[in-house]
């Protein structure tokens, strides 16, 4: 056992809480101090703990500069949505509404689209434009609405819904079990990889391996997949226009 660990076990977890009490009622004056105050990974809970009661809306004005701040940001956006009766609008930044459970948070879009948006989220809805990778991954509830996204969007997702309104990335909706998805464009390869549960929409074409090893849930693509579709399945339903060459176990049909 590490001395850190020792010591937890020795004080029953009283020193964390001591600590954080010491500094609770110092002022907060940016995200980056609050990064000080909390050490690496902190907890939700630990951040609504010192988060402070007014100009929460101060410190999310924009992402923070270094990448220790960025989780600490997205908890603090996801506090600040749930406790405003209005939408809140805030720069498009990393791991923003992480953890959200309620309220309404609308992405504004900057240099580059943000990565982890809406992950482990449980309610609310998130607005955006670009999404970058893995957006709603972990998602058990609340739903998300973007024009498009980057790879591995929704992943091992639980509940709620998103919508892309554009094309889809690589790794769309891998190992889905429970959420529901719709992408009005088109996807990449090995969308519904590993999927078992819940429902995965494409409107448009998709590109190769999609449903592959599926186990259970729905797939429908209106237009056609690209080779191997349905490979290795075991379960569920997968049903798309036309399908490449190699093909698993698909219905074909017009949807």
């Amino acid at each position: 056992m590490g001395l850190k660990g020792f010591m937890e076990e020795a004080y029953g977890g009283q020193g964390r809480v001591r600590k954080l009490a010491t500094r609770r009622g110092s002022q907060v004056v940016s995200v980056e101090d609050l990064a000080d105050r909390l050490g690496p990974r902190p907890s939700r809970a630990e951040v609504a703990e010192l988060a402070p009661a007014e100009g929460l809306l101060r410190l999310i004005e924009s992402p923070p500069a270094q990448k220790r701040g960025a989780v600490i940001w997205g908890y603090l956006t996801s506090l600040a949505a749930e406790q405003s009766a209005s939408p809140i609008c805030v720069p498009a930044g990393d791991w923003a509404g992480l953890e959200m459970a309620g309220g309404r948070l609308i992405l504004q879009p900057g240099l580059r689209p943000p990565s982890h948006v809406g992950e482990r989220m449980k309610g609310g809805r998130i607005s955006m434009l670009v999404a970058g990778e893995y957006l709603g991954q972990e998602m058990h509830g609340g739903g998300i609405v973007c024009s498009a996204c980057s790879g591995f969007a929704f992943r091992n997702m639980r509940g709620g819904f998103g919508v892309v309104k554009g094309n889809a990335a690589d790794h769309l909706g891998v190992g889905n079990a429970g959420g529901r998805i719709l992408v009005r464009g088109s996807a990449g390869a090995r969308a519904g990889w590993l999927m078992r549960l819940g429902r995965l929409v494409i409107l448009g074409d998709c590109a190769d391996y999609l449903g592959l090893r599926q186990s259970g849930g729905e797939i429908l693509v209106r237009g056609a997949a690209g080779c191997r579709a349905g490979l290795q399945r075991r379960g569920g339903r997968l049903v798309a226009g036309a399908v490449g060459a190699e093909a698993g176990d698909v219905s074909i049909r017009c949807i």
